[in-house]
């Protein structure tokens, strides 16, 4: 392995790019006139090679950029092609380039194109001999001179540094320390162990008491499920027989009503009677009426023969006892003026009786008119009554069912998010394995991708956001017995992103710098990748080509082919070797050991508990349970909502109809009220009829009585 070429530009004097011819594997001699930048020509090397330049300041990386006349150089870049033939270094290609570039506030390290970090550049620089233990691959002007100017005490340690072993004794020194910490742990782990013993003769006992209170714990959960089960079978006997009960207090409901017809119909044959009744009191009163006629006649004619002889009695009385005629006419006189006050009050007695009588037929009309008007209201007012109760119990039906059915809502519900919060939580760790086995770098590159997409979807660039097809993993799938080969042999290209164009990925990238995201990522854009046309052995039964294994769009076949396309699948080892030679192919076994066509052959053991493809299939897999989940808990929540509402809805009108129906009692207490005061008034003013007509016979015949003295009277002064 040799330096092969040097690319310098923007570094201390080189402004433009140099591109320096290519060196000679063997020795190779840079002249030039002084300023001519034969010393900045070998700090560029000691750049990217030595670790002098490892740790440097921004004022520093500013002293390393060119600052000449012209515009300001903000970054400037290395590159040392080495020829890597000889597979010096563990990358199965002839030419590696590494290039370091600096700027005001970066510095970055690129292996063949592709970012890297400064250890890994390193670790691959010593895996070719550059170790910066023993940095005397460079040897420095003034050094020779230094060296043999210098006493025997410091040649030999620069002879010891040079053959290593100041690094023998450095690192027998740490494996002193780290075996006498292996010491301590080893202390530290038998101490452990003695403790973990105790603790297991500890835990057997306890293994017997969890044993018992397991057993316990059955017996209680088995007399809880029994009394659950009781209470289950009592609560339904309870319902049956309020169903019954129901059932029952519907029969009776339409017995009653039955016999509320029949007590209606009653009432109809009794009013009818009542009014038969009413009539033949009526041709009795008038017949009464005739006979009080006659009565009064016969009673006048009584008092009239009565007076006649009381006259006529009087008549001889007077005739004996008076003395002149015209003291008896004044005596007359007086009488006639006693007996015309009385007839005058009598008439006025019989108005009032007569007008009272009247007024009472009057009021005892208006009465019965009232109370068939208050009869009628109550019955429609009690029918109104009826049907909100009905309502109201078909309402409290329907609110109890719904209640129910929210119940089970709610216990579902609540089985749900148990269930997706169990499923979150594998989702969590199934991440954190992710992570811990691919890198935290690489996944938060694919995070910030994610939030690079929405914004620029939220902004309408969607031309960007549709070029971009997720990364490798995501887009093909194969048989579990495939994954340590395909794991192997795309090894960390799994999660390279997969866009359409190199402008795609550039403005990408721009956005996710101009976010200031974390993360890594790689891109692989399809109008860039090169893929020649690939040739299988044919007709073959021990190998098969190992993209023919994996299922994917054709539109990203070209990504596939980058990654897979020159790699055999073989059934062992010795089948990989064969046909890495003869067809200079990349060979794989299912257990994933490689055989290169460059020769190197890689393998070992490989823990599929640590897959990326398992786990990021285990991922897919929770994630799609999780939205599944998540629906379901929407619906469910959609649902609960909704018969909540209905609920609500239903108790507002439970609440109002059980208004108006308190209102209609109240309407129909009241008619109670005026029907019982009306009947009772009826009532009075029947009761007091026949007396008030007696008094009327009984003023009348007085009338008559006084009438007829008082013609007897008018008589008796004329003669």
């Amino acid at each position: 392995m040799y330096i092969k070429q040097v690319i310098i530009q923007g570094f201390r004097s080189y402004r433009e790019q140099t591109v320096v011819e290519p060196f000679s594997p063997r020795h190779n001699v840079v002249v030039g006139r002084n300023g001519s930048g034969k010393s900045n020509f070998f700090y560029a090397i000691q750049f990217v090679l030595s670790d002098e330049f490892s740790h440097l300041r921004a004022e520093e990386r500013q002293a390393l950029l060119h600052e000449g006349t012209g515009a300001r150089i903000i970054s400037a870049y290395v590159d040392i092609i080495f020829d890597n033939s000889d597979n010096r270094l563990p990358i199965e290609k002839e030419e590696v380039v590494l290039r370091r570039i600096i700027g005001a506030k970066k510095d970055q390290y690129f292996l063949d194109s592709k970012l890297v970090t400064r250890t890994d550049a390193m670790n691959l620089l010593e895996s070719a001999g550059f170790s910066r233990s023993n940095p005397y691959y460079i040897v420095k002007q003034g050094k020779i001179n230094m060296m043999a100017t210098a006493p025997d005490s410091q040649r030999l340690k620069l002879l010891k540094e040079v053959a290593g072993t100041k690094v023998y004794d450095e690192r027998k020194e740490e494996s002193y320390k780290i075996l006498e910490e292996t010491k301590g742990k080893k202390t530290k782990i038998d101490e452990l162990l003695k403790y973990i013993e105790e603790r297991l003769s500890t835990l057997e006992s306890e293994k017997e008491e969890l044993k018992e209170f397991q057993k316990l714990d059955k017996m209680r959960r088995s007399l809880e499920y029994t009394i659950y089960n009781t209470d289950l079978k009592e609560s339904t006997k309870k319902i049956s027989e309020m169903n019954k009960r129901r059932e029952q207090s519907g029969t009776i409901s339409n017995e009653m009503r039955a016999q509320q017809r029949e007590a209606s119909e009653k009432v109809q044959e009794i009013s009818k009677e009542l009014r038969e009744l009413k009539s033949k009191i009526q041709v009795a009163q008038e017949e009464k009426e005739t006979l009080n006629n006659e009565l009064q006649d016969l009673v006048q004619e009584r008092a009239r023969l009565e007076l006649n002889i009381k006259d006529m009695k009087k008549e001889v009385d007077d005739d004996s006892n008076a003395r002149t005629k015209e003291q008896r006419d004044n005596w007359i006189r007086k009488e006639l003026k006693q007996i015309e006050r009385a007839i005058k009050q009598k008439r006025e007695q019989i108005t009032h009786t007569q007008e009272s009588m009247a007024s009472g037929v009057t009021r005892n009309a208006e009465l019965e008119k009232k109370i068939a008007d208050i009869t009628a209201q109550m019955e429609s007012q009690k029918g109104i009554i009826e049907q909100n109760n009905n309502l109201f119990y078909e309402k409290k039906r329907e609110k109890d069912n719904l209640s129910n059915e929210r119940n089970a809502l709610w216990r579902q519900e609540n089985t749900l998010q148990q269930s997706l919060s169990m499923s979150r939580d594998e989702l969590y760790k199934q991440e954190q394995s992710l992570r811990s086995v691919t890198g935290k770098a690489v996944l938060n590159g694919i995070d910030s991708i994610k939030k690079v997409l929405e914004r620029l979807r939220s902004r309408g660039d969607h031309e960007v956001a549709d070029g971009y097809f997720g990364t490798l993993i995501e887009n093909f799938t194969c048989d579990k017995k495939f994954y340590t080969c395909v794991e192997v042999t795309a090894g960390s290209r799994l999660f390279f992103h997969i866009v359409d164009s190199d402008k795609t990925s550039t403005k990408l990238l721009s956005e996710m710098n101009r976010m200031k995201l974390p993360g890594e990522v790689s891109f692989m854009p399809l109008n860039r990748l090169e893929v020649g046309k690939l040739r299988f052995p044919e007709s073959v039964q021990d190998a098969v080509p190992l993209i023919e294994q994996l299922s994917f769009s054709e539109t990203y076949r070209r990504a596939f082919e980058h990654v897979f396309g020159k790699t055999l699948l073989c059934k062992d080892i010795a089948t990989a070797t064969s046909y890495s030679n003869s067809d200079n192919l990349d060979c794989i076994t299912l257990d994933g050991d490689q055989v290169s066509r460059r020769g190197a052959l890689t393998g070992g053991y490989y823990d599929n508990r640590k897959s990326r493809l398992d786990l990021h299939s285990d991922k897919v897999k929770l994630r799609s349970q999780i939205e599944t989940q998540e629906e379901d808990c929407r619906r469910h929540k959609s649902e609960l909502e909704q018969v909540e509402k209905k609920v609500d809805e239903i108790m507002n009108e439970m609440q109002r109809m059980e208004t108006r129906n308190n209102k209609n009692k109240d309407v129909f207490e009241k008619m109670k009220r005026d029907l019982r005061v009306s009947k009772e008034e009826q009532e009075r003013i029947t009761n007091s009829k026949p007396q008030q007509e007696r008094a009327l016979s009984n003023l009348e015949a007085s009338l008559q009585t006084m009438l007829t003295s008082k013609a007897c009277y008018v008589a008796q002064l004329v003669c």
